[in-house]
């Protein structure tokens, strides 16, 4: 089986883009934008998980995040995911995630579920927001009820659990929680990065697989130069857009730029101008005084 990396999806959404089964707008934006930062992702040291990991999460923001009708600004980040996962797993017909969390990477994920400091709950006891309850029932109660997920082929709420955690590190080192490269996160970091950086390429792969779903709308959509919503240029069109837009300004740009250069040359004559005839001034100005300071000394016979 082929690696899925960077290279491979890129190749893969050029195939389908070529083919009479063109991807979605929406869903080829989403995509592109994803993979814009997993290739930045596979691009840095192994040393250097934190910013893989926050490579990683941006791309996975970009695969979930969408415009939901009627909710307003007060719908919860979790819960938009969830519905992501939802139809990520109605469209895994060959069950990949769940043989990646069952299988080869079950190591990993339980390393990621059993560790505390990526349980929110332990934080918000140590920063008393449990009201004199205490962190450890939970997690050993919520460890347990994962095994039983993945047996019983719940895959989307265990899915949940995971990206629970992944995300209880991407707020502590977003909001400033940790030091870069700090021995006291490492282990969080590097087991997350590897988890994320395994999950999301499967995502990628899973949604160019099934492109007639329903993957939602840009959250933040592509505009044109009015700000009017762009729904219908292939990638190549927009690339073409945007260059044009940032290297050929229209007539009215150029003129207003022709007279703003015009004016700044103008002024830049003037002010040159009034620099030399100040300095012509200034000059004669600074002779006479020397002239009367020396008949001064004379007269009262100093040097």
């Amino acid at each position: 089986m082929e690696e899925i990396n960077h290279n491979y999806l890129v190749e893969k959404q050029r195939i389908i883009n070529n083919s009479d089964k063109k991807l979605p707008f929406n869903l080829d934006v989403k995509i592109r934008r994803s993979l814009s930062w997993v290739k930045q992702a596979e691009l840095i040291e192994d040393s250097n998980s934190d910013n893989r990991f926050l490579f990683y999460w941006i791309a996975f923001n970009a695969l979930y995040s969408s415009k939901i009708e009627g909710s307003g600004s007060h719908v919860n980040e979790h819960d938009i995911y969830k519905l992501f996962f939802d139809k990520l797993l109605k469209a895994d017909k060959k069950k990949r995630i769940f043989n990646m969390i069952w299988g080869r990477m079950k190591p990993k994920f339980v390393k990621l579920i059993t560790n505390k400091y990526l349980f929110g709950y332990f934080w918000k006891f140590h920063n008393n927001e449990l009201e004199g309850k205490h962190w450890e029932p939970i997690f050993q109660s919520l460890k347990s009820k994962f095994d039983n997920k993945i047996k019983h082929n719940n895959v989307a709420p265990a899915l949940a659990d995971v990206f629970s955690r992944l995300y209880v590190l991407r707020n502590q080192i977003i909001h400033g929680g940790s030091t870069w490269g700090g021995d006291r996160t490492r282990n969080q970091v590097k087991i997350c990065s590897s988890v994320i950086g395994s999950m999301v390429p499967l995502m990628i792969d899973i949604m160019l697989d099934s492109p007639e779903n329903d993957w939602g709308e840009l959250h933040y959509p592509i505009l044109d130069k009015k700000d009017n919503r762009l729904s219908d240029l292939t990638l190549v069109e927009e690339e073409v857009l945007i260059e044009k837009e940032v290297l050929d300004p229209t007539p009215e740009e150029a003129k207003v730029d022709e007279n703003a250069t015009q004016t700044n040359e103008e002024e830049a004559a003037v002010s040159d101008k009034m620099e030399f005839e100040e300095e012509q001034v200034e000059e004669p100005k600074r002779g006479i005084s020397r002239t009367l300071r020396d008949i001064f000394y004379k007269i009262i016979g100093r040097k």
